[in-house]
């Protein structure tokens, strides 16, 4: 009698949907299931094989649950893409006949450094974080010279204590402002600007220093490159802001 045969492809697939359920933390009622039907699996074969008659009917029961088994494990696959977490976030669209949404990297700082507008970064401190080329002209610096250096470089002492000060001092409240400010050049002369003066935020919100943007006046318009000294930052202390 060759009957008993279908109980080994229930007891293997007891253990599979087991093992299955287990990986991948589902399924545990029907493996609960699987796991009564092997013990009817594992007695019918032994009365088969020693004549000691048939569970009937269990074992029909058990062949039932044997198809279920299977169809369980066969859906593995269907569900693998909800075990990988959420998919990627898809990646901004350019608008109809536009450029792309997000620059290249580097695009936004190489526009920054060339602008014709001179831009200051600082930490909270004032202390330099980045100086583009025009700031630098614009106060009689070459770009290299000016780096790291102290806001207070770049301003007498009044202007830091009376101007500055107190300008930085609204930004951190109020988050901007936009003012009339004396600067000072590399040879000591004094010149106006209207300067905006922004407070700048890390990526979790908190301030994390200043954007400065200067713009002369039209009578304190800067000589041509050509013309100006080609020399290196002169000693200032800084100042306390």
């Amino acid at each position: 009698m060759l009957g008993w045969l279908w109980t080994l492809p229930l007891l293997a697939a007891s253990v599979m949907v087991l093992a299955t359920g287990r990986r991948r933390g589902a399924g545990w009622p029907l493996a609960g299931a699987s796991l009564l039907a092997a013990p009817v699996a594992l007695v019918e074969l032994l009365l088969a094989l020693f004549g000691g008659g048939s569970l009937a009917p269990l074992p029909a029961w058990a062949a039932a649950l044997l198809a279920l088994t299977l169809a369980w494990t066969a859906a593995r696959p269907a569900d693998a893409g909800r075990d990988a977490g959420p998919p990627p976030p898809e990646e901004e669209t350019p608008p109809a006949g536009g450029p792309a949404v997000r620059p290249p990297d580097g695009l936004l700082l190489r526009a920054v450094e060339q602008t014709l507008e001179a831009i200051a970064v600082t930490d909270l401190e004032c202390r330099g974080r980045f100086v583009n080329r025009a700031w630098a002209e614009l106060h009689g610096h070459s770009p290299a010279a000016v780096r790291g250096h102290h806001l207070a470089l770049f301003f007498t002492p009044e202007q830091m204590a009376e101007e500055v000060r107190p300008v930085l001092d609204a930004v951190r409240r109020d988050g901007g402002r936009t003012v009339l400010l004396g600067h000072r050049r590399r040879d000591g002369s004094t010149f106006e600007c209207h300067t905006s003066a922004s407070l700048l935020r890390d990526a979790h919100g908190e301030a994390a220093g200043f954007v400065l943007v200067a713009r002369p006046l039209a009578a304190e318009v800067e000589q041509p490159a050509a013309e100006r000294p080609a020399g290196s930052v002169e000693a200032a202390a800084p100042a306390a802001v």
